[in-house]
């Protein structure tokens, strides 16, 4: 892998096939592969020459009356939709990221929109939100969003709302159908981590351990706080009831909270 910070795109598992993104701008060039999730084989795989490297974890979409793609987000090829079963692209969105900004947070899904984000240093540059079928069967510019934007943090996908949460510790929320946006509020500190949304609640960790909850709702409000005390880099991650963060020094886990207040974490042994 041909970058200076190595690889973070994740593989994703969909039904019987490992979907793996190695996009990056290595002379031999990067490529997507699918294989098969019990054996390892490949079983499809496609080219590719990005101009820089994706850190990007693809993302899963299923249209109507469709198979299941898997959409990937690159430079300079904003968005490209690969039916997970064959391998065949479906569709491709070129969009317009300039040369010098990569791709990190993973493109989100909202009222059928597709949103991602690229940027460079603390901060999100440019963004492409789409109709993946437009009126004449092929992609097309839903709106445009130009300020607040994040670049590592991935957005949070609700039915009819975009939360970005930017590098910055600024949250924004935008209607997904439209691109307006309803409000900012600064929710906690400069921040690499991704937030996760459960039960209507957006968890925003810090790189710092702040820890902010956040109601995922068009009306802001912060439900609660928590210092985890440590650096915190990677996002947290969900099993049933609990959450699990990984800071500098422990991993911690977080129990089902009542309406007033958040369970104190427990570290993990």
């Amino acid at each position: 892998f041909a970058e200076d910070h190595g690889s973070s795109s994740s593989p994703v598992v969909f039904e019987k096939t490992l979907i793996v993104g190695n996009d990056h701008a290595a002379q031999e060039g990067g490529y997507l592969a699918g294989l098969d999730s019990a054996t390892g084989d490949e079983k499809w795989k496609i080219q590719r020459h990005a101009v820089k490297a994706s850190f990007s974890t693809p993302t899963l979409y299923t249209p109507e009356n469709g198979p299941t793609q898997a959409i990937f987000s690159s430079n300079p090829i904003a968005l490209t939709a690969v039916e997970v079963d064959t391998g065949n692209v479906a569709w491709e969105f070129a969009g317009d990221f300039r040369e010098d900004i990569r791709t990190v947070a993973s493109p989100v899904i909202a009222n059928g929109i597709v949103f991602a984000t690229a940027g460079s240093g603390g901060g999100g540059k440019d963004c492409v939100a789409i109709r993946p079928y437009g009126k004449d069967g092929k992609p097309e510019v839903a709106w445009e969003l130009d300020r607040a934007l994040p670049y590592v943090p991935s957005p949070i996908a609700t039915q009819d709302h975009l939360f970005l949460l930017g590098d910055n510790g600024t949250m924004s929320c935008v209607n997904a159908a439209t691109g307006e946006s309803i409000w900012r509020e600064r929710v906690t500190g400069e921040t690499y981590s991704s937030p996760v949304c459960i039960d209507g609640r957006i968890y925003c960790i810090s790189r710092r351990g702040e820890m902010a909850i956040v109601a995922a709702s068009p009306t802001f409000e912060k439900i609660a706080e928590y210092n985890f005390e440590s650096a915190v880099h990677a996002s947290p991650a969900v099993s049933g009831d609990r959450l699990y963060v990984r800071t500098e020094e422990r991993l911690i886990s977080i129990g089902k909270h009542s309406s007033e207040d958040a369970q104190a974490p427990e570290p993990v042994k």
